[in-house]
């Protein structure tokens, strides 16, 4: 399940492993290890941080919040529609977004 997560979020952020291997300065045989095993713990902060997921998601199979959710950006899309939340988060995520 964990090695799965991953897998969908390179594929969502639009990474080969290959180029998350280098993205990340790792090999592609450890980035291939994290596909099948999960990512090790040490390494999940900054694996989440470039893929822009949370964390504690990619390491804990009990933890169901993928998505990282920034207090001041939470606040400032308590205005708006669900549906244009919705949109804005896919706007903003875009551009935290550095391949």
């Amino acid at each position: 399940m964990l090695e799965m997560r991953l897998r969908g979020a390179l594929y969502d952020a639009g990474y080969t492993p290959s180029a998350f291997a280098r993205r990340v300065g790792e090999s592609r045989q450890t980035v291939d290890g994290w596909l099948q095993r999960g990512v090790p713990p040490r390494k999940c902060f900054r694996v989440g941080r470039i893929l822009d997921v949370n964390p504690e998601w990619l390491v804990v199979s009990s933890c169901r919040e993928r998505g990282l959710k920034a207090p001041s950006v939470e606040a400032f899309l308590l205005d708006f529609s669900m549906d244009e939340a919705t949109a804005l988060r896919k706007i903003i995520g875009s551009f935290r977004r550095h391949h």
